[in-house]
């Protein structure tokens, strides 16, 4: 009965006719479980796959999580004054 309301209310939007019933769903490959008092969310399907899908120059190891183009200066940028200093380096 609530399916028929959501979907003439939303189905514009979004087909709701394969709506599932049940404690436990597969979504975003995140499996979500509502069994019992608590509710349980897993997502190590999702990053096991992720981590297989991912290209071949992106599989390394750093040192930090810092990306490079981020120390890159200007030449002839103006430098900040004493005072504009402080406020961005507290």
């Amino acid at each position: 009965m609530i399916i028929k309301q959501l979907q003439s209310e939303f189905g514009r939007y979004a087909d709701l006719s394969s709506a599932i019933c049940g404690m436990i769903h597969e979504y975003l490959g995140m499996t979500l479980d509502f069994n019992g008092q608590s509710k349980h969310w897993d997502g190590e399907k999702y990053l096991d796959r992720l981590m297989q899908d991912l290209p071949e120059d992106m599989i390394d190891h750093a040192t930090t999580p810092k990306a490079a183009h981020l120390f890159y200066t200007r030449a002839g940028a103006m430098k900040l004054s004493d005072q504009d200093k402080g406020l961005f380096h507290m």
